[in-house]
């Protein structure tokens, strides 16, 4: 595979399994780049500007222990906004905790200290879908159900299957696998 530039990182080559900047793997590479959503207000707490990258990387395990995705005793709701395009994981987490500031699955990837970076994120379906994809050059993922950050309805967001490869939705109680990733 041909080494291609990373125009954040100057000079600074990656390929697909390589450590990426946050100590995590490269699992896709996009060489003219996807929109990386960007959230809040300049100036709050918690915003972050659209940006422009070409990787996505994950964390080399799984947070421990799995997840649910919305808080055990908080009422139930729709965050109305997830969306499932690659590029809107990041966004779609930042939704959840503005809507929870417990869940379970999106705080834990928030709040993930790979590589001393403060940006990774609960993917959404097309970013798991990479993931689950390029799991072998990983070793490590679970024959189990992983949250992604896109939403159903009020009770019910969508999971990825590593076992078959599909995608569904469940309750938002259920415990469900969290693997973090972050693109840059």
């Amino acid at each position: 595979m041909e080494k291609i530039l990373d125009p954040f990182f100057s000079e600074k080559f990656y390929n697909i399994g390589d450590i990426g900047p946050g100590g995590g793997l490269i699992f896709y590479y996009d060489e003219s780049g996807f929109t990386v959503q960007g959230y809040g207000n300049p100036g709050n707490t918690g915003y972050f500007p659209s940006y422009i990258a070409h990787y996505l990387e994950a964390a080399h395990t799984d947070i421990s222990p799995t997840g649910e995705w919305w808080s055990a005793g908080a009422p139930p709701s729709f965050i109305n906004g997830t969306d499932f395009v690659m590029g809107t994981g990041r966004l779609n987490t930042a939704l959840i905790l503005d809507k929870d500031p417990t869940a379970p699955a999106a705080m834990a990837c928030r709040n993930y200290p790979g590589g001393g970076k403060t940006d990774w994120f609960l993917p959404n379906l097309e970013e798991i879908m990479e993931l689950f994809i390029n799991r072998n050059i990983f070793g490590n993922f679970q024959n189990s159900e992983y949250w992604t950050s896109f939403e159903e309805d009020t009770y019910t967001a969508f999971y990825h299957n590593f076992i078959n490869g599909y995608q569904s939705n469940g309750s938002k109680s259920s415990p469900y696998l969290v693997r973090p990733i972050r693109a840059f």
